[in-house]
């Protein structure tokens, strides 16, 4: 399947010739972000896998439903850290949500 980064940068390649989605392209430092931070933090690979799972489907770039969960999912695991780069903890309280701890 490949890293997350990799599979969102051919995700993006992929529709080039169709469009380019200006809105996913600006999320591409997020991505690296949360892809290179998951191999040193449990919450984000559980992110990662999941964010990857959404990446990795035939024509994600097209599909405004995948872009939408993706780009939620995303904004929380970018979230998540920044918060934890500013010694903010987070902690979660169900399988997409977070709270201040």
């Amino acid at each position: 399947m490949g890293s997350l980064i990799n599979c969102f940068t051919n995700a993006l390649q992929a529709t080039i010739d169709l469009t380019n989605n200006s809105y996913l392209a600006c999320l591409k430092d997020a991505v690296e972000n949360v892809s290179y931070s998951s191999q040193k933090d449990q919450i984000i690979s559980e992110y990662n896998q999941n964010l990857l799972k959404i990446v990795s489907e035939n024509n994600f770039a097209l599909n405004p439903d995948k872009t939408n969960e993706f780009t939620q999912l995303l904004g929380e695991a970018h979230f998540y850290l920044l918060c934890k780069n500013k010694g903010i903890g987070l902690e979660r309280i169900n399988k997409r949500g977070l709270i201040y701890s």
